[in-house]
């Protein structure tokens, strides 16, 4: 290894590269951590660019064949066919089913300002309100179905 002064942030510079840790393989079982580094990114990275190149060779090669192939097969091509149009209607009952009770419970209320709150835990606790989590999930269905309607 080399060493090096450094006149900014660190103390000294270590210069390493193949040259300089050839001579710390053979001195202990235990390399240092630096020369074992030095070692893997210098020995083995030529390896995996080798293998890299082959890997891609290989590639290009295959891609190449089945693109010569392709041509020369003609495969029969079907159309997808529509599926059949399928309407859930339990799902829209509900949906309806709890716009109503919503509208119902209004005009109970008509001279309260409209509490989400306790429409909500009405509507779950008569069993009209199960397709709804939160009471926002219900205020937003509620508007979005006045809109369209």
């Amino acid at each position: 290894m080399y060493q090096v002064p450094s006149t900014f942030w660190a103390k000294c510079c270590l210069l390493l590269s193949q040259a300089t840790v050839e001579g710390h393989i053979g001195e202990s079982n235990q390399l240092h951590p630096l020369v074992a580094f030095t070692m893997f990114l210098t020995f083995e990275a030529r390896c995996y660019v080798v293998d890299g190149r082959e890997h891609s060779k290989r590639l290009k090669q295959r891609y190449d064949d089945e693109a010569e192939h392709e041509d020369t097969v003609t495969e029969a091509v079907t159309p997808i066919e529509e599926p059949s149009k399928i309407t859930n209607t339990t799902s829209s009952m509900i949906d309806l089913q709890a716009m109503q009770f919503v509208d119902i419970y209004k005009e109970r209320t008509s001279s309260q300002r409209m509490n989400w709150k306790r429409c909500y835990d009405q509507g779950v606790k008569e069993s009209k309100l199960t397709r709804y989590a939160t009471i926002s999930s219900l205020r937003v269905t509620y508007n979005e179905y006045k809109k369209r309607k």
